[in-house]
């Protein structure tokens, strides 16, 4: 996990493919446009613990657990996995435009 959390621009990651289109827990998400990214993590650090991708009724929230990562949504494994990040800070969510509009006016 901390490889993960600490990794560098271009660093090779594992891929994971999963197959729901069939299935009716995420129809507000197969087919509608991703409308934000945020990077979450937690106040007292840079690095991000996990991405929510953000749709217009659901969304998908990756974090990382022992095994790897774990995914929730509105209607999907509501295991509430960021809880076991609190004893590190505040959790915050970071829209990825807002990182990037920082980072393109910086001197």
């Amino acid at each position: 996990m901390n490889k993960w959390m600490n990794c560098c621009e271009g660093m090779e990651m594992d891929t994971e493919y999963y197959e729901f289109t069939g299935e009716s827990q995420f129809s507000n998400i197969i087919q509608n446009e991703v409308i934000g990214i945020e990077l979450v993590g937690v106040s007292n650090k840079d690095t991000p613990i996990g991405v929510k991708l953000i749709f217009k009724n659901d969304y998908i929230l990756s974090t990382p657990i022992n095994d790897g990562n774990t995914i929730e949504s509105e209607k999907f494994n509501r295991n509430n996995n960021l809880n076991n990040f609190f004893n590190l800070g505040d959790i915050k969510y970071r829209n990825i435009k807002d990182i990037n509009s920082r980072s393109e006016t910086s001197p």
